[in-house]
């Protein structure tokens, strides 16, 4: 039986409340300056942090209010972005905002409250798994408009990223809030159990993963010369000369850097709506003779259709299209049925995007001067947030490389590019091979399967970056197909043994 506590006065709750708001923002703010361990130690301190002061009588009031104001300074950017990208007042977009946060503050809050209660009722250990659970659900298959996850934040550190290619970043969450959730419903030094087993799981997954990587690695390693150009141009810009402009910055970094090379590939990678203003579906041979009169692959965000594509060009295949599958909810196409979709589009002066269809030919092939092609798996902007979507990508099209075409110049010069390129920075370990993200205006970079990563630019920005890439890919377990329900599974046998033993 929980022993009763005298009930906190005003001053107490709030100052609980300022906490928590701190700790939020350490773990989340994603400013990409390496705070690196800091970002972990705050994320798991939350949890630990919020059920330590319900057991002191914090109330779940004084809870989602905290959440409330700690997830409105961490996303205080989407006003402006909103204002500036859906041509909605501020008035409205600040209401659009508020409402946004009220519903992932109403998440959390009631997977704490439902923890909180199993505790009562079977236990600290249920309540951890039952969290844990929780937040798989809710971060792969509750309807959310901003997919974040909590797991994003362990991979700040290269060792404790390289657990997600076994349990991905929503095992990571669980496993976050499922050890400092126990930690934080213990007394005494049974408290520090908590860090220590999460600690432990963390260095197991990390040998684990040495040895997968060993036994799995498909040889030989692949070699690619690759030229990323960000263009800088304002959000919404159609302009005649963008593909000039785009080609005058990547012809110098070519000249510069002398290539193509005679003994491997180079691919130009330009962000998402680096060209619009036409249509780029149809077979434009002139397209093509960019790429090939400059030996080089070319793959580069444009439009067409009322879809936001990516198209590729090479010498001696075929072009290649790719709509975005999954347009991002409200910001890109109206959810619902297609009459309610309709409603919507009508009363907003808005037209939703048309989802492109996922196959084995979504996929870039670039010769190579080995026998085997490269291999490219794209994904336009908000895809790479889509855990099952990448994996399914990955699984059609048996990729070596995944590129992400991104924009951000709708977020300015807000932190969110660096928001957006943390939480993606672990789809390249949970599958195995590389992800390059290249930005029209914002944080391009490189994210390595061994949880290492490097960005190269910052919002609203004019960059080229050339790099040699050589590298090997090899399978892990959360590129499996299946791998969302068996965690599912797994999750759910630890919280049934937990509820039957009531521990």
């Amino acid at each position: 039986m929980i022993a009763k506590v005298k009930s906190l006065g005003v001053i107490q709750e709030i100052l609980l409340g300022f906490g928590l708001v701190a700790l939020m923002l350490l773990a989340l703010m994603f400013p990409f300056e390496d705070l690196g361990s800091m970002e972990i130690v705050a994320a798991w301190l939350i949890p630990f942090f919020i059920f330590k002061s319900l057991q002191h009588q914090w109330s779940h009031r004084s809870l989602f209010i905290s959440l409330m104001v700690g997830f409105l300074i961490l996303f205080k950017w989407m006003v402006p972005t909103l204002h500036l990208k859906g041509g909605i007042s501020i008035g409205l977009a600040s209401f659009a905002t508020l409402l946004f946060v009220a519903y992932e503050s109403l998440g959390i809050w009631i997977l704490v409250k439902v923890a909180h209660a199993i505790h009562r009722k079977r236990g600290a250990h249920s309540a951890a798994w039952a969290i844990g659970l929780g937040f798989i659900l809710w971060e792969g298959w509750a309807f959310r408009i901003y997919p974040w996850t909590w797991g994003s934040v362990l991979g700040a550190v290269p060792w404790t990223a390289t657990g997600a290619a076994w349990v991905s970043a929503l095992g990571l969450s669980a496993l976050l809030w499922g050890t400092a959730t126990w930690a934080g419903l213990q007394r005494g030094w049974r408290s520090c159990l908590g860090p220590l087993s999460f600690l432990v799981v963390l260095g197991f997954t990390h040998a684990a993963w040495l040895l997968l990587q060993r036994s799995t690695t498909t040889a030989p390693r692949k070699q690619l010369d690759i030229v990323v150009v960000q263009s800088n141009f304002p959000a919404g810009l159609r302009s005649p000369d963008m593909e000039s402009k785009g080609w005058s910055l990547s012809d110098q970094a070519l000249k510069d850097y002398q290539l193509p090379h005679s003994s491997r590939p180079t691919l130009v990678l330009w962000g998402e709506s680096s060209i619009l203003g036409r249509d780029d579906r149809g077979t434009h041979n002139r397209l093509r003779f960019e790429a090939s009169s400059r030996n080089v692959a070319w793959l580069f965000g444009t439009e067409g259709g009322n879809q936001n594509l990516v198209r590729g060009e090479v010498a001696g295949r075929p072009s290649f299209i790719q709509a975005k599958v999954i347009p991002m909810h409200f910001g890109e196409r109206m959810p619902g049925s297609e009459g309610l979709r309709r409603w919507l589009d009508q009363r907003l002066g808005w037209v939703s995007q048309v989802p492109g269809h996922l196959s084995s030919e979504s996929r870039f092939v670039i010769p190579s001067t080995n026998d085997k092609p490269l291999v490219v798996h794209p994904l336009l902007c908000s895809e790479a947030l889509l855990i099952d979507r990448v994996r399914e990508g990955v699984e059609l099209t048996q990729a070596d490389l995944l590129t992400n075409h991104t924009n951000d110049a709708w977020f300015e010069k807000t932190g969110a590019t660096f928001l957006h390129a943390a939480q993606i920075r672990l789809r390249a370990v949970e599958m195995g091979r590389p992800l390059i993200r290249a930005t029209l205006s914002g944080a391009s970079g490189i994210f390595w399967p061994d949880g290492h990563s490097k960005l190269w630019s910052g919002p609203q920005s004019e960059m080229v970056h050339a790099e040699t890439l050589e590298w090997s890919t090899w399978w892990t377990p959360a590129s499996w197909i299946y791998f969302g329900p068996a965690l599912i599974i797994v999750t759910l046998a630890g919280l049934l043994q937990a509820w039957i033993r009531k521990i």
